[in-house]
C-alpha cells in the first residue's frame, strides 16, 4: 500500500487507486480502460473542501452533487479476490504493457467488474444509495492538511510580546496566546474557505477541550464513600446487596423513579466496600444535561470573548454581547452532537465523550417475548440507547432554532418521526417510524434485533415479533420514557433531553474502527444493506461483533494548577505513558485528535486578507494582527499587505511556487513553510566581467508583444520568424539540419486555449523531425472547485484532459506524443522552456516567461462556450474548427513577455 501516487509498485506491477465499501469497507481497486491497456482512475474528487464531509446513509444528497458525481467517468472496479457477485469476471493483466487480455508468463488474474459499480464481497452487494458511489475513496485535500498543520506550526510560533515593552495583555489574554502566521493561497476563493474552514477547526478544537475539561473536573469533585475503620465491612456487602435487589424489585413494581434511587445508592455502597477491601470499584460516571453544558461552557473565557467576537462579526444581532455567549455556546454544542457520525472524527467517535438521554434512566419493562429469546432488561436499554445514537439523532430527528442553522458549517435539516401505523405519505420533512413492511428486512434496526435474538428465517412469525419490539421502542419513547417529545402528531428529540459524561468502557466498531460507547448484545449498528438470515455463518456473524476495550481515565489527569507550558508538557507526558493509550493508538482508536482533546484544545482566530475585503476592513485585521488579537492571516497571493513580516515567525503557503529561502523549513505536496527567524546574509557587490568584442552571443532575449497577433492558423509560423529574425544561429541550425527530439514542459497547460497555441507553435517542426524523433510533453494536472464551460477554462477530468492532449498533439506532429501528467507541482519544474535537440547534437532552449497564458484566442461567438462533458472526440473536433477561425491577441497591453533562446553546441 502506497500513500502516494505512483505507476508502478517496486516488483514492477502497475498500482491502482484502493477505494472501500461504503457499507462493508472490503477494499478494492479503481482502475480505467484506455484502449485495452488498464490505466489508474484519474478522476481527482472534485471539491476538496467537502473530502471529508459525510452524509449519513438515511439522507438523500442534493440532486446537485449527484449530477456532478455522476458526470465523471465510472472506474473499473477490481475485487481483492473471488467473488460470486454479478458483473465480475476473471481477466489476465500484462504486468508490463498493461494490456488487458494478455496471456504469457508475465500476466496476473484479475477479477474486474466493468458492468456497474457494486461492491464484491459476499452477501453484500452494495450499489450506493441517492446517486451516490458505493466506493469511499482515500483521499486527503489541501483543507485537510491546512486545518492540521496550522495549530502545530502555531505551537512553534513566539507567544505574543508587546512592541513598546509595556505590561499590557499577556498570551494568557489573547486567541492562541498572541501566536502569528501568515498563510498564502493562489486562489481567492480558497483564501476565503480555507479562512472558514480553519475558524471552524478552530471553535471544535476548543469546545472539544472544554467539554471534556467541564466532564473531567465534576468526575474528579464527585463526594468519596470511602468508609472510616468502624464500619462493619459485611454489613456494608449486605447493604449494598439489598439496596440492588430494591432496585430490581422497584422495576417491576413500575416504578422507576424509585429503582434510580436505589440504584444509585446501590453504586455507592459497592464503591464503599471495595474502597475499605482494596478492590477496585466501579467507576460512577457524572453526567451534565444539555442545559447545564451550555450554562458552564457560555462562562468559558475563549467562549466569551474571541470566539464571541468572531460570530458577532458574521451575525450580530444574533450572537451579541447579552444572549449571545448562550446562543454561542448551544451553536457550538450541537454542531458537536446533532447526529452520531459513522466515520467523521467527533468526540463521541474518538471514544472521550458518550451522549445519554433523560427518561432512560426509567425503563423498568422489556416487551413481550424479549426474555425468552434470552435477552435481558440491560439488553433492551442498550437497544432503545443504540436506537437513539443511530437513528433518530442521525436521521436529524432534532430540532434547532432557525438563526442558529446557517451557522453550525454543515448541512442541516430538521425532521420529525410518525407512529409507525401512520397511514399519511412520507416526505423529506416526516417519516414513519421503522417497520418490516413488505418483507424488507433491510431497516438498520430489525437487522440489529434479528441478530440480537438469533433469528434464523425471515417468516411471518419473525416480522411479527420484531414489529411488535419496534413498536414498544416507540410507545416507550413517545410514552412514560417522554425522552421523544410531540409536535401536534410528529415527535422529534429535543436537544434538551440530551446529556453529557465520559467513558469508562467502550467497543470499537469492526467496520469503521470508531470507537461505539453502547452495543447491543456487542453488534455494530452498521450492518450490511441485505443480509442472508437463513445462510448466516459464525464466520459472517463474527465480522458484525465489536471489540470491547477499557477507555483511559482522562479525567485523572489535572493540569488546571501548572502554567500553560508545564500544563501541556504534563499532559502529553501522562499521555504517553498510559498503557490503555498506548494499546489504543497501536490499534489506530487513539489518535492525534484525543491527545489535543486532552490538551484541552487549541482555539486561535484567522481571516481572509483578499482583494474580496474592504480597505477599512483589511487594515482592521492588520492591526489585529499586530496586536496579536488575530492569529492566521490567510491570504491571497495577489494581495499587498501591510505587515511588517519582520515581526511575524513564520509564513505558510498553499501556492508552491513561494520561495522564501532559510533554515528550519518544512514541506509537503501541499504546504510549503518557511521560517523567518534568522540573520539576513550581508551580500557583497559582484562585477562581471566585460564582453570580448567578439563574442559570439549565443544567449539572447527576445521581447514579444504585438508581433504574434492574427490568425491563430499563422500563430505557430510568426512565432519562428520572430525568433530567427533576432537569432540567426538558432535560424541556421533549423534550416540546416534534422530534428531528434523535441520537449517542452509547462505547468499550464490544463485548457484547450493553451493547447491550441502549444501545438501552433509545434506545427512547423513536424517537417524537421526525423523517422525515429521523439516528442515529450510534460506538464501539471491540479483540481479545479468546478467544472468550466469556456475554451480557456481548465479541464476537471485528467482522463479526458490527457486523451484530448494526445490526440491533438498527435494530429499537429503526424506522430504519438509522450505526454506526463504530473500531480504534485514538486515533481515539475516551475519554468516554461522548449528544447530542441538536432542531429549533430546542438541543442535549441526557448524559455518563456509567460508561457502560453501570454496569449489569448478570440473566437466567434458560436465558439464562445465549451462542453467538458462531451466525449473527447466531440470536443476535439469542435475545438478544431473553432481554430480554423480564431485570432490571437497578446493579454498584457502595457507590456511585452520576454522569450530568452540560447543555442548550446555539442
Amino acid at each position: 500500500m502506497y500513500v502516494n501516487q505512483r505507476q508502478n509498485c517496486d516488483c514492477g506491477s502497475p498500482v491502482y487507486e484502493v477505494a472501500f465499501c461504503n457499507d462493508c469497507n472490503e477494499p478494492h481497486l479503481l482502475a480505467r480502460d484506455k484502449k485495452g491497456k488498464l490505466v489508474q482512475w484519474e478522476n481527482k474528487g472534485g471539491d476538496e473542501f467537502s473530502l471529508q464531509d459525510e452524509v449519513p446513509v438515511e439522507h438523500d444528497a442534493t440532486e446537485e452533487k449527484v449530477e456532478k458525481e455522476n458526470s465523471f467517468q465510472p472506474p473499473l472496479i477490481i475485487a481483492a479476490g473471488e467473488t460470486s457477485e454479478a458483473g465480475y469476471t476473471l481477466q489476465r493483466l500484462d504486468r508490463q504493457t498493461r494490456r488487458i487480455g494478455v496471456i504469457n508468463n508475465d500476466s496476473i488474474p484479475l477479477i474486474i467488474n466493468d458492468i456497474e459499480q457494486v461492491c464484491s464481497a459476499s452477501g453484500c452487494g452494495y450499489r450506493g444509495m441517492s446517486g451516490k458511489q458505493p466506493f469511499r475513496r482515500a483521499l486527503l485535500g489541501g483543507p485537510f492538511y491546512v486545518t492540521n498543520i496550522v495549530p502545530t506550526v502555531l505551537e512553534y510560533c513566539q507567544d505574543f510580546t508587546s512592541d513598546e515593552g509595556k505590561e499590557g495583555v499577556g498570551p494568557d489574554s489573547l486567541p492562541g496566546r498572541g501566536r502569528r502566521l501568515i498563510t498564502f493561497t493562489d486562489s481567492r476563493q480558497g483564501t476565503a474557505r480555507m479562512a472558514v474552514r480553519m475558524q471552524q477547526e478552530a471553535e471544535r478544537s476548543r469546545l472539544r477541550g472544554s467539554v471534556v475539561e467541564i466532564l473531567s473536573w465534576h468526575q474528579r469533585t464527585q463526594t468519596s464513600t470511602a468508609p472510616n475503620a468502624n464500619a462493619d465491612l459485611e454489613k456494608l456487602a449486605a447493604r449494598a446487596k439489598q439496596a440492588r435487589e430494591q432496585a430490581e424489585e422497584y422495576r417491576s413494581w413500575g416504578m422507576p423513579d424509585q429503582a434510580k434511587l436505589s440504584q444509585a445508592q446501590a453504586e455507592q455502597l459497592e464503591q464503599a466496600y471495595q474502597a475499605a477491601t482494596g478492590g477496585k470499584a466501579a467507576t460512577i460516571l457524572v453526567s451534565r444535561t444539555w442545559t447545564e453544558m451550555v450554562n458552564e461552557l457560555k462562562e468559558r473565557a475563549d467562549i466569551r470573548g474571541p470566539v464571541l467576537q468572531y460570530n458577532h462579526y458574521l451575525k450580530p444581532e444574533v450572537f451579541n454581547e447579552n444572549g449571545g455567549p448562550l446562543k454561542l455556546s448551544e451553536m457550538l454544542l450541537f454542531r458537536e452532537f446533532m447526529r452520531r457520525p459513522k466515520r467523521t472524527n467527533s468526540l463521541e467517535t474518538q471514544g472521550l465523550v458518550q451522549v445519554g438521554y433523560q427518561g432512560l434512566e426509567k425503563i423498568h419493562k422489556s416487551p413481550l417475548h424479549w426474555q425468552e429469546k434470552g435477552l435481558t432488561l440491560d439488553d433492551w436499554r442498550d437497544f432503545l440507547k443504540v436506537t437513539l445514537d443511530h437513528y433518530v439523532r442521525e436521521s436529524n430527528f432534532t430540532q434547532l432554532d432557525d438563526e442558529l442553522k446557517n451557522w453550525i458549517g454543515s448541512r442541516f435539516s430538521s425532521k420529525f418521526v410518525r407512529n409507525p401505523e401512520s397511514k399519511d405519505p412520507e416526505d423529506n420533512q416526516n417519516r414513519r417510524w421503522p417497520q418490516i413492511r413488505n418483507g424488507n428486512v433491510s431497516h438498520r434496526l430489525a437487522k440489529l434485533l434479528m441478530l440480537g435474538a438469533g433469528f434464523k428465517t425471515v417468516n411471518a412469525a419473525t416480522i411479527d415479533i420484531i414489529n411488535t419490539w419496534l413498536k414498544e421502542a416507540w410507545a416507550q419513547l413517545t410514552g412514560p420514557l417522554a425522552v421523544l417529545k410531540p409536535d401536534g402528531n410528529r415527535f422529534y428529540l429535543p436537544k434538551e433531553h440530551m446529556t453529557f459524561s465520559l467513558i469508562t468502557d467502550a467497543w470499537i466498531c469492526p467496520v469503521t474502527n470508531k470507537i461505539l460507547d453502547t452495543a447491543f448484545k456487542g453488534l455494530t449498528p452498521y450492518l450490511p444493506t441485505h443480509i442472508s438470515f437463513e445462510h448466516l455463518t459464525l464466520a459472517q456473524y463474527d465480522t458484525f461483533v465489536a471489540q470491547k476495550v477499557t477507555m483511559p481515565e482522562i479525567w485523572k489527569l489535572d493540569r488546571s494548577q501548572e502554567d500553560y507550558a508545564e500544563g501541556l508538557a504534563k499532559a502529553r507526558d501522562w499521555v504517553s505513558h498510559d498503557p490503555l493509550i498506548a494499546q489504543l493508538r497501536s490499534e489506530n482508536v487513539w489518535t492525534d485528535i484525543n491527545d489535543r482533546v486532552v490538551e484541552g484544545g487549541f482555539y486561535y482566530r484567522t481571516a481572509e486578507h483578499s482583494a474580496q475585503q474592504s480597505s477599512e476592513r483589511l487594515q482592521s485585521y492588520e492591526k489585529m494582527f499586530k496586536n496579536g488579537q488575530l492569529n492566521v492571516l490567510n491570504c491571497s497571493t495577489t494581495m499587498e499587505m501591510g505587515v511588517d513580516t519582520d515581526r511575524v515567525m513564520t509564513l505558510a503557503s498553499r501556492s508552491q511556487q513561494a520561495t522564501i529561502p532559510g533554515p528550519e523549513w518544512h514541506l509537503n505536496d501541499e504546504l510549503v513553510v518557511r521560517s523567518l527567524g534568522y540573520k539576513t546574509v550581508e551580500l557583497n557587490e559582484f562585477i562581471l566581467p566585460a564582453k570580448a568584442t567578439n563574442a559570439v552571443e549565443r544567449v539572447k532575449d527576445i521581447q514579444i508583444h504585438k508581433q504574434l497577433n492574427g490568425p491563430l492558423s499563422q500563430f505557430g509560423q510568426r512565432f519562428w520568424d520572430v525568433l530567427f529574425n533576432d537569432h540567426e544561429e538558432a535560424q541556421s541550425l533549423m534550416n540546416n539540419t534534422r530534428i531528434t527530439g523535441v520537449h517542452y514542459t509547462d505547468r499550464y497547460l490544463q485548457n484547450p486555449v493553451a493547447l491550441a497555441l502549444l501545438g501552433s507553435i509545434l506545427r512547423p517542426l513536424k517537417t524537421k523531425l526525423t523517422d525515429g524523433a521523439e516528442v515529450t510533453l510534460d506538464t501539471l494536472f491540479k483540481d479545479k472547485d468546478r467544472p468550466g464551460n469556456r475554451p480557456f477554462h481548465d479541464w476537471m477530468s485528467i482522463a479526458d484532459f490527457q486523451d484530448f492532449a494526445d490526440q491533438w498533439f498527435a494530429a499537429a506532429l503526424g506522430r504519438p506524443v509522450e505526454l506526463t501528467v504530473f500531480d504534485s507541482p514538486r515533481d515539475i519544474p516551475h519554468h516554461r522552456k522548449l528544447t530542441v535537440t538536432f542531429e549533430d547534437g546542438q541543442v535549441l532552449k526557448i524559455r518563456f516567461d509567460q508561457g502560453m497564458g501570454y496569449w489569448r484566442i478570440n473566437f466567434s461567438s458560436q465558439w464562445h462556450y465549451f462542453d467538458f462533458r462531451d466525449d473527447v472526440s466531440f470536443q476535439l473536433v469542435k475545438m478544431a474548427q473553432a481554430c480554423k477561425e480564431g485570432n490571437v491577441a497578446n493579454s498584457e497591453e502595457s507590456w511585452a513577455t520576454d522569450v530568452l533562446v540560447e543555442v548550446i553546441a555539442s
